[in-house]
């Protein structure tokens, strides 16, 4: 598992760019006042999560089809 990448919300507003930088490394997320607020993640990533969240509810609805 790769360490987080955790930015203060500051450094988004201040330098977007660095921060959209580091989305090619996975998810960034963002703190503010040393707690987490956000997690920026890839448009690939979203895209990803989604899919696996399609997919892992077509499987529940599988099984449950299954034992009805």
């Amino acid at each position: 598992m790769n360490t987080p990448q955790i930015e203060p919300v500051t450094t988004l507003t201040r330098d977007h760019k660095s921060v959209f930088a580091k989305l090619d490394a996975g998810p960034v997320f963002l703190a503010q006042r040393s707690k987490s607020a956000a997690v920026l993640l890839s448009i690939s990533d979203y895209e990803k999560l989604v899919a696996d969240a399609e997919s892992a509810e077509r499987f529940r609805r599988m099984i449950k089809a299954d034992h009805a």
